[in-house]
């Protein structure tokens, strides 16, 4: 009988370093996009987005450290690694998304007390289908 396990001999921890670098990229290219269209348009939902990307950034750049970290080997004073680095990761990301939220939901009531006129609509709305 054929096992049926898959082979993860050939699953190397580089490749979620890869990914975590290829995730910072892509935020980082958004983040000048949204940036340029939220100067051009002063949205609140193109603020929004921005914000989600500068969040987005911030956690890839959290989770890149905290894996790079926990994929090093048990040493001295960590004799069963490194690994719950990655835990401490996660409570980084739920902090970014807690103050990402708290800072739009007072940017949101301000822009309801005290309305801003958008400007160049078309731009927003490509940069949303972007």
């Amino acid at each position: 009988m054929a096992d049926t396990n898959t082979d993860t001999k050939n699953i190397e921890p580089r490749y979620a370093l890869f990914a975590s670098f290829w995730a910072l990229g892509t935020v980082i290219i958004l983040i000048l996009i949204k940036g340029f269209a939220y100067w051009k348009s002063d949205s609140a939902a193109m603020l929004a987005t921005l914000t989600d990307s500068l969040t987005d950034a911030a956690i890839s750049g959290g989770m890149l450290l905290a894996l790079h970290y926990s994929l090093k080997p048990a040493d001295k004073s960590h004799r069963h690694g490194h690994g719950k680095m990655e835990g401490i990761g996660a409570l980084f990301q739920a902090a970014c998304l807690t103050g990402a939220a708290l800072f739009l939901i007072f940017e949101s009531l301000q822009r309801f007390v005290a309305p801003q006129t958008v400007t160049d609509h078309i731009l927003g709305i490509s940069v949303g289908a972007i």
